[in-house]
């Protein structure tokens, strides 16, 4: 079998390696600017599980697309995010790459989020729905070193600071993609291939909207760290921008395209605290990566910016539909009065 990433950061990187574990072959598509050091073998990459450094060389690396057209790819899987994938350029890539692949029986796996993911793949590729994956990332990945980082004592400092990437799974089933709203069958069949790693798993859950669940959910969260300055989270869950955070969270589970169990959770998130839960379980499940650092590191610049415009643009939508999200606008607002 053989698997083309597009994009070889943190998430195709790691992707790519538990891919040539499972005894595929990995392709990365990268600009040709990274090509000398894509050559550079091998990746470092460090894992928080077990403190070991993974050698990654098994792998080949392209940046012509006339090349990725004249070889045969089973799966061709992006990892841009949803915002560089709506860019002039990630749609030039998109169509290219659909160009490149139409004639194959190549599958398309698309893990970057963004509202209307599906429809705007398929426009953009050329390619019909039935050989469309959708999906993210579950593990966490990083580039080495990551900003204000602070070590626990079971990390081996000096083989990570030898790495390029370092990597954890989140949870006993060792997730490292998640496949949602999409064809059930073809999707166990790429979980099946990935899965023979047996270091890393893929879950399959369709009808679960992976791009709302993610992005959409947690940027007002996001926010709220960037108005308070990235406090410590036991200290930021005492502020009164989280708790307007959360009900604004809640507002948005509560919108009618949620369903009625949107409605359900945000019945119960305020007075059960889900948010604040959900925030220190993955802190916990993460250790010993230090959470907070990752992502202060992760959500600033360039994701950060993408996690504002989503709560602006789900303001902007849903008050354009008629519907008061009034905890959410005194959210942006504070964040307003912040950069002013």
């Amino acid at each position: 079998m053989n698997v083309l990433i597009v994009g070889a950061g943190a998430g195709g990187l790691v992707t790519g390696y538990h891919f040539a574990l499972s005894g595929v072959e990995v392709t990365f598509f990268v600009r040709p600017s990274r090509m000398e050091e894509m050559g550079q073998m091998p990746k470092r990459l460090y894992c928080y599980e077990d403190h070991e450094v993974k050698l990654f060389a098994d792998y080949d690396t392209v940046c012509n697309m006339d090349e990725v057209a004249a070889r045969k790819f089973d799966y061709v899987l992006t990892t841009l995010d949803g915002s560089a994938m709506q860019s002039d350029e990630g749609v030039a890539l998109l169509r290219d790459l659909g160009n490149a692949v139409r004639a194959s029986s190549a599958v398309f796996v698309c893990l970057g989020a963004a509202e209307g993911i599906e429809d705007f793949i398929v426009e953009h590729t050329g390619l019909p729905i039935d050989r469309c994956l959708f999906g993210s990332f579950s593990l966490l990945s990083h580039n080495v070193p990551l900003p204000g980082q602070r070590f626990d004592a079971s990390i081996d400092q000096e083989g990570l600071a030898g790495c390029v990437f370092a990597y954890t799974h989140l949870g006993k089933g060792k997730a490292g993609l998640m496949l949602t709203r999409t064809n059930r069958e073809l999707g166990q069949e790429l979980a099946e291939l990935y899965g023979r790693s047996g270091t890393s798993t893929c879950t399959v859950m369709p009808n679960l909207r992976v791009a709302d669940c993610a992005s959409y959910f947690l940027s007002p969260a996001f926010v709220a760290f960037v108005v308070e300055g990235w406090p410590e989270p036991e200290d930021m869950f005492k502020t009164e921008t989280w708790r307007l955070a959360e009900k604004a969270t809640l507002e948005i589970v509560a919108l009618p395209q949620y369903g009625f169990l949107g409605k359900v959770v945000s019945a119960l998130g305020g007075p059960l605290n889900l948010l604040a839960k959900m925030w220190e379980g993955t802190g916990k499940a993460a250790v010993p990566l230090d959470f907070h650092a990752f992502n202060k590191f992760h959500h600033g610049g360039k994701v950060m910016a993408q996690d504002i415009g989503i709560s602006r643009d789900i303001l902007s939508r849903e008050e354009g539909r008629g519907r008061k999200l009034p905890m959410l606008r005194r959210l942006i607002e504070r964040l307003d009065q912040v950069n002013a």
